[in-house]
């Protein structure tokens, strides 16, 4: 599946080794924008929609803040009363990680899947 990025941090090799990842430059420097109020999700939404478009992409992979997610809820909602949850819609997919951190150190994580957490 191609996607395009989305987080402050690069992807690590397994997650580029599950997906088709593009634009993970552009991806990582939207992804440092602060999104906190509802019209900022709206437009951050609308640029990742054509950015997907744009470079034949189906998903979003990366980390979504609060806002965020919240956007995709409402764009699922609208979608599910519009009849076309599966025509138009940019996926989007977090990681799901597995933590192999020892006690009192750094935080690290182990990339094990996507999962769709929500659409644009």
């Amino acid at each position: 599946m191609k996607a395009i990025w989305f987080s402050r941090h690069a992807p690590s090799p397994e997650q580029m080794a599950q997906l088709d990842i593009v634009n993970v430059e552009e991806g990582m420097a939207l992804g440092s924008i602060s999104i906190v109020e509802d019209d900022e999700a709206a437009d951050m939404a609308k640029k990742l929609r054509a950015i997907a478009i744009n470079h034949g992409a189906t998903a979003v992979a990366g980390v979504f803040p609060t806002a965020m997610l919240g956007e995709s809820w409402l764009n699922a909602c609208h979608a599910v009363m519009r009849g076309d949850f599966y025509g138009r819609s940019i996926s989007l997919l977090a990681s799901i990680n597995d933590t192999r951190t020892p006690e009192g150190s750094k935080p690290t994580f182990r990339h094990v899947k996507f999962k769709e957490i929500g659409i644009i």
